[in-house]
C-alpha cells in the first residue's frame, strides 16, 4: 500500500510540475522561461537553479519600461528583488533578456512585474506574471 501511495505521489509530481520552456502571454507581453544555454558552470548543483527569461513586447510601442523580478520567500511578508531593467523605449516585437537568472532551488515561483507608459508623459500601466518554477 505504501508503495502504491509513493508511486501515485511521484507520478503526480512529475506530470503536474511545469515544464520548460514555458510561455506566458497577455495582450501586451509574452514571457518565455527556459534554461540558459550555459547553465552548467554557473551555479552550485543542489542550491541554485538557472533560468533564462525573455520578455517580448507584443503590443504597441512602449515608453519608460521598467521590469522587476522577485522571488517569494516562505514565511515572509515581502519578496526579494532579483533583477531590474529599464528601457526608455521598447518597440513592438522588441524583447528584453534576463539570462542567466539564478534562483535558489527552494523557490517555488517568481514574479515578473512590468511598468510602462504608452506615451512618455502618459499614465503608468502595470502587468504582472507569476511564474511557477519546476
Amino acid at each position: 500500500m505504501v508503495r502504491q501511495i509513493f508511486f501515485v505521489i511521484s507520478f503526480m509530481i512529475v506530470f503536474l510540475s511545469p515544464e520548460l520552456p514555458m510561455d506566458l502571454e497577455s495582450g501586451e507581453w509574452r514571457l518565455n522561461i527556459d534554461v540558459p544555454e550555459f547553465a552548467d558552470n554557473l551555479c552550485q548543483p543542489g542550491q541554485t537553479d538557472m533560468y533564462a527569461l525573455k520578455l517580448e513586447n507584443t503590443g504597441g510601442n512602449k515608453e519608460n519600461v521598467t521590469v522587476h523580478t522577485f522571488r517569494k520567500e516562505d514565511g515572509k511578508m515581502h519578496d526579494y528583488g532579483l533583477t531590474m531593467d529599464e528601457q526608455d523605449t521598447l518597440e513592438r516585437a522588441e524583447f528584453l533578456n534576463f539570462s542567466p537568472l539564478p534562483v535558489h532551488d527552494r523557490v517555488e515561483d517568481i514574479e515578473v512585474l512590468i511598468l510602462w507608459q504608452e506615451e512618455a508623459d502618459g499614465r503608468i500601466l502595470k502587468q504582472s506574471f507569476t511564474v511557477p518554477l519546476p
